[in-house]
């Protein structure tokens, strides 16, 4: 993964924009379940969905029981619509 430059500003047209996102995922229950394939599988899609987006992945950590991931997205994009979309488009535990 690329490494995060703090002062790294967004510009898109005539806009300039910095607005970083911090995700925590937990599986129901919070069971131990995303380890080795899973694990792996999981970090694939989410990777998938940042790129057909257009976000930029900061820091992803995946830990058997909940996953933190830190992104960087353009300023159209809400929060509430990002996280819409990362958890409409991965699969549920």
């Amino acid at each position: 993964m690329p490494s995060f430059i703090p002062d790294e500003y967004r510009h898109e047209g005539n806009a300039v924009s910095l607005l970083n996102y911090h995700f925590v995922f937990i599986p129901k229950r919070r069971k131990k379940v995303l380890i080795g394939a899973i694990a792996q599988r999981l970090q694939e899609l989410i990777c998938e969905v940042c790129n057909e987006n257009r976000w930029k992945i900061i820091a992803m950590e995946i830990m058997p029981d909940h996953v933190h991931l830190f992104l960087m997205s353009d300023q159209l994009m809400t929060l509430l619509l990002s996280l819409e979309k990362l958890k409409v488009e991965l699969p549920t535990t």
